[in-house]
């Protein structure tokens, strides 16, 4: 169970990213598929928290909604003070960028593209300087124990390297939050357990927050706070064993 001295900790910390009353609908022809129902949660400063669901649960859409990659049919979605809402698409594109980081299960790294490069991207959309960024792009790389890739392009890495690559994409712009769609979904268990211990430390050393979903409750463990998606409905803290 989640300790009183756990719940005190999170009661005093900052909220970074808090959604209110959100729901997403899909319209199929003169069908309304509800995906998400009302959803509410707060992500604080410095916490790891886990959404666990089973497939289909909305998972991957409520992350899409919060990582500003999609918009919300109703509801509020704030970041830090900011009410998403309110702002136009280049705001939005912006803040994403600049506070958010995201890291997808399928690694979604750019094929023509080397490690380093793929890594120097969202800096240089950030508008990073281009040595610098390319600079801070491979010491990132080199601190994830991917010396030796830097040129490699995706598909001469293994799938646990991809992610390590993707994971320090989500971090070049030093973000308040990460946002991990199932980060060792496609990994054996051995790789899977490497990467999220690299996750956890990286959060934990940067002092950002992570809010990560996931259909397995073993992954889930580590987090601080657990919550359960089921049917689109956001229900309480899931107890820790």
């Amino acid at each position: 169970m989640i300790t009183t001295l756990e719940k005190e900790k999170v009661a005093t910390q900052k909220t970074v990213l808090k959604a209110e009353n959100l729901s997403k609908n899909y319209i199929i022809g003169e069908y309304t598929l509800p995906v998400l129902k009302e959803v509410n949660l707060e992500l604080r400063n410095n916490e790891i928290l886990a959404i666990v669901g089973p497939s289909g649960a909305g998972k991957t859409t409520l992350l899409h909604l919060l990582g500003l990659l999609d918009k919300p049919s109703e509801g509020e979605i704030y970041i830090g003070n900011r009410r998403v809402s309110l702002l136009n698409d280049e705001e939005r594109a912006n803040l994403r960028n600049k506070k958010i980081g995201f890291v997808f299960q399928c690694h979604h790294l750019l094929p023509e593209f080397s490690a380093y490069e793929n890594v120097d991207l969202p800096a240089i959309i950030g508008g990073e300087n281009k040595k610098v960024s390319i600079e801070k792009a491979k010491s990132l790389l080199v601190e994830l124990g991917l010396r030796n890739r830097l040129n490699h392009r995706p598909n001469e890495l293994s799938l646990g390297e991809a992610q390590r690559v993707a994971l320090a994409r989500a971090l070049i712009n030093e973000p308040e939050i990460i946002l991990a769609d199932e980060p060792t979904g496609n990994l054996d268990w051995e790789t899977g357990e490497e990467v999220k211990y690299i996750l956890w430390e990286e959060v934990k050393k940067r002092k950002s927050s992570l809010l990560f979903v996931t259909h397995d409750e073993e992954i889930a463990k580590g987090a601080e706070r657990i919550l359960i998606l089921i049917n689109g409905h956001l229900n309480g803290d899931l107890p820790k064993r």
